[in-house]
């Protein structure tokens, strides 16, 4: 799984997904070969999810995560332009789906293509349809969904936005497709330009005609609105003359030549990807939908002391889990022994397993849960031997067994020796003694020390668990 921090790779076990709320990204009602406007955007998104959340420059939307989980990103290249009054349609745009992990607070930059201008004229053909983009602050790329290439008329299947990251050469004789985030080319004496790709434009056409412009660059189609010409769409669509402007992309699509031009090429960088070619008619859009499950897999943890760590949700397999909505379980065990239960609401955040602590040692069971658990926890601590009393305290600042008195009689300290050989709940914190273990649940942010007089280490046991507020909980076992 591409944890888009953004720079390193996780992976992901959620299956069988359902989505909470979306939101979704459009061309703001603008057409032609340059995006939109903020005024564009905040007519558009008035009322909806997106409304006030979106800032636009140059016609690239810029949109801050809202929480920190799981988001699939779904994006529609745009569709080419369409042959002398729609006799012939542009290439349609493809789908491409990743799935990835984004941090509230990261900004992701939107350039939503849009679709190659349509030429009325006879034996002029349609502009290469826009790439659409989804891209970090920094670049680094999400997903890039090829547009369409734009039409002269008749058939070539060629002109649909691709599959794969290469463009698509042009129908009949014309240039030949980028590879490689290239841009496209253009055969000689063409009068149509080629589709950007991301590391470069695409190539320039006869008479002015351009090819499109790369993101890095702008991303604005190719100007072709010369001798009825028309212009290739925003996303690097090329421009179009006589011959019909390549698609943009990751790879741009080369020109036609008396025929369509090629789809841009595409690509995902998430988990789960699906690419599927010439799917979206018209302007190009984004759909992203949030997720809030498990980012990270056992591997992931870091441990101390832990032989085989395993992880269930709920009573399955983290590998194995669907979907994850509401309140529920995350269960740590060593060698089929429980040593953490995490209740954690995943309407609310997705968790980042990969940044956790779990250590065990002798009488010791840990878990530092970097301050993400929206819920409460509950801990297994064996019990030693002869014990003649229990502290619990649940307060924040609980990092070691000297931070609960030995009196019991702190702030937030709560006497538990009732629960020895029996259960006791106090304060909305329960315990109940197993015969080897005590269970201890409700917990946010708590500490339990047990007292005994066995020859035990003075502090022979100390749990500890970072929760929501930053805090931990500690249990420490002291001989009289």
């Amino acid at each position: 799984m591409k944890r888009i921090f953004f720079y390193s790779i996780l992976f992901l076990f959620v299956i069988n997904l359902t989505f909470a709320t979306t939101y979704n990204f459009t061309n703001c009602n603008k057409s032609g070969r340059y995006g939109p406007s903020q005024a564009d955007c905040d007519n558009e998104y008035s009322g909806t999810n997106l409304e006030g959340n979106v800032t636009v420059a140059s016609g690239i939307q810029n949109w801050t995560v809202p929480k920190s989980g799981f988001y699939r990103i779904t994006a529609y290249g745009a569709q080419g332009g369409d042959y002398y009054n729609h006799a012939a349609y542009g290439g349609k745009g493809a789908r491409i789906r990743g799935d990835f992990y984004l941090n509230q607070g990261d900004v992701i930059k939107i350039l939503v293509g849009q679709k190659g201008g349509d030429n009325p004229y006879n034996n002029r053909a349609g502009g290469g349809g826009g790439g659409t983009y989804i891209v970090t602050d920094t670049n680094d790329i999400l997903i890039i969904a090829g547009g369409g290439g734009g039409t002269y008329g008749g058939s070539c299947s060629n002109v649909h936005g691709q599959n794969a990251t290469r463009g698509n050469n042009g129908c009949g004789s014309g240039g030949v497709g980028g590879t490689n985030g290239a841009g496209g080319s253009i055969a000689s004496t063409q009068l149509g330009g080629a589709g950007a790709g991301w590391n470069s434009n695409g190539q320039n056409a006869k008479f002015g005609v351009q090819g499109g412009f790369n993101f890095t660059n702008g991303g604005a189609g190719g100007f072709g609105d010369i001798s009825n010409g028309q212009n290739g769409g925003f996303g690097g669509g090329g421009g179009a003359m006589g011959d019909a402007g390549g698609g943009g992309g990751y790879s741009g699509g080369g020109a036609g030549k008396t025929a369509a031009g090629g789809g841009g090429g595409s690509i995902s960088n998430g988990d789960d990807s699906v690419l599927i070619s010439g799917v979206n008619e018209g302007h190009g859009y984004v759909e992203i939908s949030p997720f809030y499950g498990v980012n990270g897999d056992e591997d992931d943890v870091t441990t101390t002391g832990v032989t085989d760590l395993a992880i269930e949700i709920d009573g399955t397999p983290l590998n194995e889990t669907g979907t994850l909505t509401g309140t529920q379980n995350l269960t740590f065990k060593d060698q089929g022994k429980t040593l953490v239960i995490v209740s954690h609401d995943f309407d609310s955040v997705g968790v980042d397993i990969s940044s956790w602590t779990i250590a065990v040692d002798t009488g010791f069971v840990g878990i530092d849960d970097n301050n993400e658990v929206v819920g409460t926890k509950t801990i297994y601590v064996d019990k030693l031997d002869n014990v003649d009393s229990l502290c619990v305290k649940d307060a924040a600042g609980v990092t070691s067994a000297d931070d609960i008195s030995d009196a019991c009689d702190q702030a937030n300290e709560y006497n538990f020796t009732a629960c020895i050989d029996s259960t006791h709940t106090d304060s909305g914190i329960s315990c109940s003694d197993t015969g080897t273990r005590f269970v201890i649940s409700g917990l946010q942010h708590s500490g339990a020390e047990q007292q005994g007089s066995n020859n035990v280490p003075e502090f022979g046991l100390i749990g500890y668990l970072l929760a929501s507020l930053g805090s931990y909980f500690g249990i420490k076992f002291k001989k009289n």
